[in-house]
């Protein structure tokens, strides 16, 4: 019910935020749009996720079908928990562990999410470098502050995967609190996965690769940016493309609502309106923004998840049956 509430008054501020903006000239921008450009965006977002898929595949070596599931299941959670980024990791490592176990999975997905957090990382700050001039000078030092905060995490992140100390300790304590409510014992799991997160970082090539492959999926992404707002007739400049793609990353790291719903929509449809996009084209441009990398990962999800059930029914209908 928690989760139904929370979407919800995601719901509630979208319609705030079209109405405060002109729901008419929302409604007419978006009735009048040129949908080959929405379709191609759309493809480009496909595209992404096949990249994504080949990273998941590259990193555990596994088929490139049971690396799609993985991958659309981890979207699908990034987007209906609070964290947008990372909601995803812990159902990416159940559906590795019977394969690789919980060690070698965890090890897996955290490279994963690690690449895609320093790639996001770097590009986020060379544009910061290159742009800095034509960011808002309110907003420039929150962007700092957000810069020193994500970079401090990573390194304590990345110490904590490289170092049986710290690994161990903190496992130690999870194993502690969880103990009050029921019995877990300590298998090593830590010490197991340190050692196959190093051996992972230490493959140059395979660094190489995932990272090559993710800077893949961030030019897609200022692509189906600039292909959106193609669709009402409106060819957005590099640097506009560039810095909005940074406000939509900081959005996407705040625990709000799940996957960002409401203060995403706000949000952004505020950065293109700060840099000169009118206001029923800026929401609208958000709007179907969002209906490609949002809303169609939950129907896909949710879809998926209905199949997997009525055929799980059927398999226990035919077996009781026997």
């Amino acid at each position: 019910m928690l989760k139904i509430a929370f979407f919800a008054l995601g719901i509630i501020i979208i319609v705030l935020t079209v109405f405060a903006f002109g729901a008419e000239g929302v409604i007419t921008a978006i009735a009048s749009a040129n949908y080959f450009y929405i379709a191609l965006a759309f493809l480009t977002y496909i595209l992404t996720i096949a990249l994504l898929t080949a990273r998941m595949k590259v990193i555990c070596k596994i088929p490139y079908k049971e690396a799609a599931k993985i991958v659309f299941s981890g979207l699908f959670f990034n987007v209906v928990t609070p964290i947008a980024k990372i909601g995803g990791e812990p159902a990416k490592i159940y559906m590795l562990k019977g394969r690789y176990g919980t060690s070698k999975s965890t090890a897996f997905v955290f490279l994963d999410t690690i690449v895609e957090l320093l790639v996001s990382f770097m590009v986020f700050v060379v544009i910061m470098v290159v742009f800095a001039g034509s960011l808002p000078k309110f907003l420039l030092p929150s962007f700092i502050v957000f810069t020193v905060i994500i970079a401090i995490i990573f390194v304590v992140f990345l110490k904590i995967c490289l170092s049986h100390g710290w690994s161990e300790k903190i496992t130690r304590r999870l194993i502690k609190f969880v103990s009050r409510f029921r019995k877990v014992e300590d298998k090593g799991y830590a010490r197991a996965f340190t050692d196959s997160f190093r051996l992972l970082v230490g493959d140059g090539k395979l660094l190489a690769g995932t990272s090559g492959i993710t800077l893949g999926t961030k030019i897609l992404e200022f692509l189906r940016l600039w292909l959106v707002f193609m669709a009402f007739g409106i060819s957005l400049p590099l640097d506009v493309i560039l810095l909005v793609w940074v406000v939509f990353l900081v959005l996407y790291m705040m625990p709000w609502l799940p996957g960002g719903l409401g203060i995403v929509e706000a949000g952004g449809a505020g950065a293109f309106i700060f840099f000169g996009v009118q206001n029923s084209i800026a929401v609208s441009g958000v709007l179907i923004e969002r209906l490609i990398t949002f809303w169609f990962v939950i129907v896909v999800g949710i879809a998926f998840g209905m199949t997997k059930l009525i055929k799980k029914g059927e398999k226990n209908a035919a077996a009781a049956a026997v």
